[in-house]
């Protein structure tokens, strides 16, 4: 199935939805290839390539979007991701902190980052990225758990069983 072929900005985001992975992939790639400054479409390749297990290509593919485009966060946070899936702990945190640099605001990247110190056994470090991610989304009870683990694990306890308590509150009121 050949997608029409129109400026890909358009349709890059849908071409998952209708099309196989292999065949999203070889579309990706055209669009990659003929209009090479559609970031969108070249993110998704990425992300096309990360589900079909070829993280290698995805990384190759991320690291040169954010050598092309050092704002853009979606390929920064696609490569970190790679990167502490690979046990590059120390080059994923690199990234995250990059990607906050750039937007400070994204909860998701605290807490990624705090997961990341927290295997370093970075514990007070840990601690204010997941604070931090818990202000940016006070609803995110998997933040909140984690926040309460880390509590308990730094002796903390009334404060872990409040954070433990808060967020089995979220998971009931969300259930």
């Amino acid at each position: 199935m050949k997608a029409e072929r129109f400026y890909p900005g358009a349709r890059a985001s849908l071409l998952h939805i209708v099309l196989t992975a292999r065949e999203a992939e070889a579309e990706y790639r055209d669009i990659a290839h003929e209009w090479p400054q559609d970031v969108v479409a070249r993110n998704a390749l990425a992300e096309i390539l990360k589900g079909q297990g070829k993280l290698w290509e995805a990384e190759a593919e991320y690291r040169a979007i954010a050598h092309e485009w050092p704002q853009d966060v979606v390929a920064r946070n696609g490569l970190a991701a790679i990167l502490e899936g690979h046990g590059k702990l120390m080059e994923a945190l690199t990234v995250y902190e990059q990607i906050l640099t750039i937007n400070p605001e994204i909860a998701s990247v605290w807490f990624r980052k705090g997961n990341i110190l927290l295997g370093l056994g970075l514990h007070n470090e840990a601690l204010v990225a997941y604070d931090r991610a818990a202000m940016l989304n006070p609803d995110d009870a998997e933040i909140l758990l984690n926040r309460a683990s880390l509590l308990g694990d730094l002796g903390r306890n009334e404060e872990a069983r409040n954070a433990h308590n808060e967020a089995a509150m979220l998971i009931k009121k969300n259930t």
